[in-house]
């Protein structure tokens, strides 16, 4: 894979091949200019939420700007927009931008799974987001049974989750076994460090800290209180308690997101 540097320094060059200042894209975007200089210095990854705003503000579809930043070839890009596709199989020429692209097919897998769960439960997005709900709207019936580990994956059908487990842990879990559904990756086994269980874990992330709502809700939050470093950690724990997910899930999705950066931004 490229590295990050070489990738995000085409954001720069986009930036300034169209006259824009740093302020201006970052205004136009919605995003603190320092984390826009980061990420523009290949300081810090570039998240799909941040490109779309970028390709945004600077007047370019956001496959133009993967490619200029060397994320993906055209046949890639392609590939990226279908969100059934499957990317452990491709061919060798996309091999190096498969992790950036693997991120971006679960997060659009994960607003696709949110996306019919909340039409056919007939309501708005719920936070703190319930993964049982989803689950049973897609099939799956969940059970309350003592066992180890404390969710368990049955069958392609039947979850079984011991109620002694903590609620922020077993919603993680109940995210992670989702995860391994919709992207058919068989049994789930949390003590393999595979490809499989680090896609799982990384849908159950996007599924239950949606970018739009992390951040409205973060802002929220922080309002009217000094933080005492970018990354507080009282109000990361408020955050990770107001979605009901562990703190590590919330102060992962939030530092993806820049959101601290733009925090302490502003407060500066």
């Amino acid at each position: 894979m490229q590295d990050r540097g070489s990738q995000n320094g085409a954001l720069l060059d986009a930036r300034l091949a169209r006259g824009l200042t740093i302020s201006e894209v970052a205004r136009r975007a919605g995003i603190s200019i320092g984390h826009l200089s980061r990420v523009e210095r290949g300081e810090r990854e570039a998240t799909r939420s941040v490109l779309d705003a970028v390709a945004g503000a600077l007047g370019m579809p956001v496959g133009e700007l993967l490619h200029a930043a060397g994320l993906a070839s055209p046949e890639a890009i392609a590939l990226a927009a279908d969100p059934a596709c499957n990317l452990a199989f491709q061919p060798e020429e996309i091999s190096r931008t498969r992790d950036a692209l693997r991120r971006i097919h679960l997060g659009a897998l994960a607003e696709d799974c949110r996306r019919r769960a909340t039409v056919a439960l007939g309501g708005e997005v719920r936070i703190p987001v319930d993964p049982s709900a989803m689950l049973r709207v897609m099939g799956i019936s969940v059970f309350v049974a003592p066992g180890r580990p404390p969710v368990r994956l049955v069958n392609a059908r039947r979850v079984e989750v011991d109620p002694a487990v903590e609620p922020a842990e077993g919603r993680y879990l109940l995210g992670h076994v989702a995860g391994h559904l919709v992207l058919d990756t068989g049994s789930c086994n949390r003590d393999l460090l595979d490809e499989s269980e680090a896609d799982a874990s990384a849908f159950a992330a996007y599924l239950l800290l949606p970018a739009v709502e992390l951040r409205r809700l973060t802002k929220s939050m922080a309002a009217g209180r000094t933080l005492r470093k970018p990354s507080d950690f009282t109000l990361i724990a408020e955050v990770a308690e107001r979605f009901g997910v562990p703190f590590w899930m919330a102060a992962r999705r939030a530092a993806d997101e820049g959101i601290f950066d733009e925090l302490a931004e502003a407060g500066d």
